[in-house]
């Protein structure tokens, strides 16, 4: 190694060891928040909150009183916009899934975190899984936290191991360029609202095949997830009663279904066969 070469990279490992010490310390400064109508509520920096979805008017004070001036959600429920606009914020709609944040979410989460006055909310249901992720990328793409770190902050707010392409986003998330950042819709909408009913049929199949060909925990894990963030939604709440009960019982059957992969793998084939008849039950009532 020549003289030029050693020196080049003697300044790349400081480079690396100042911002893994810097991201260490930013780490050890979240600071939990104990207010009402927000749970799992932290001030991950100055500049950016995360917890739950604010609950009714003490929520949002809770937020006000801390100057926040953008809320992101990434849960797939209608935010309550109105009440946000009460309380001087304004709301930006990113749902995103259990399975992992693709592209175009990473690049809208980042222009949102960068484009938006702050302080800045991001927040899930509970704030402990799809929040935290959405935060982590914001953390290495704007605080230039690193990914260990910025996986470490997940742990930190209660992120389950179980939720694996959660973190495997965070571990494999390279932060958008300036040109994809430029090529993103100015638009930052503060609803987004697909056929939700569809959406989920799309995803809950798409969970369902992929068990079929590796019986993996996550895609059992997914369904669950799928099946109980459906029953939350405005659209499905308008269903006739026949379908919420459908529903309410294909809930209850991935719950166990999704214990049984994980604790008892001799009855798998048991439970698979429970599952399918359940939708199948609903697919006849409803869809054929």
């Amino acid at each position: 190694m020549n003289e030029t070469t050693f020196r080049l990279a003697a300044v790349l490992m400081l480079c690396f060891a100042l911002v893994s010490c810097r991201s260490s310390g930013a780490l050890n400064k979240t600071v939990p928040i104990w207010a009402k109508g927000v749970d799992n509520f932290y001030r991950v920096t100055p500049n950016l909150y995360s917890g739950s979805q604010p609950k009714g008017d003490e929520g949002f004070e809770a937020l006000r009183k801390l100057g926040v001036r953008t809320i992101i959600s990434v849960d797939g429920v209608r935010p309550n916009i109105t009440a946000a606009l009460h309380n001087g914020m304004r709301y930006v709609h990113v749902p995103i899934g259990y399975g992992g944040i693709n592209r175009d979410e990473q690049i809208r989460l980042v222009k949102a975190a960068t484009t938006m006055p702050g302080p800045i909310f991001i927040h899930c249901h509970q704030g402990k899984h799809r929040g935290p992720a959405a935060m982590a990328l914001v953390l290495i793409a704007v605080e230039d936290w690193s990914r260990e770190h910025a996986a470490a902050w997940m742990r930190r707010a209660g992120t389950s191991a179980e939720y694996t392409g959660l973190y495997r986003t965070v571990n494999q998330f390279d932060p958008p360029s300036r040109r994809e950042l430029k090529d993103a819709d100015d638009q930052l909408p503060e609803l987004v609202e697909p056929d939700t009913l569809v959406d989920a049929m799309v995803q809950i199949d798409e969970s369902w095949q992929r068990f079929k060909k590796g019986r993996s925990a996550e895609d059992a894990l997914l369904l669950r997830e799928l099946f109980r963030e459906l029953g939350r939604t405005d659209q499905i709440k308008r269903m006739p009663v026949g379908f919420m009960k459908l529903l309410t019982k294909a809930q209850q059957t991935c719950e166990d279904f999704e214990t049984v992969v994980r604790t008892r793998p001799t009855r798998i084939d048991a439970a698979y066969k429970a599952v399918g008849k359940s939708c199948a039950t609903c697919h006849r009532a409803y869809r054929n």
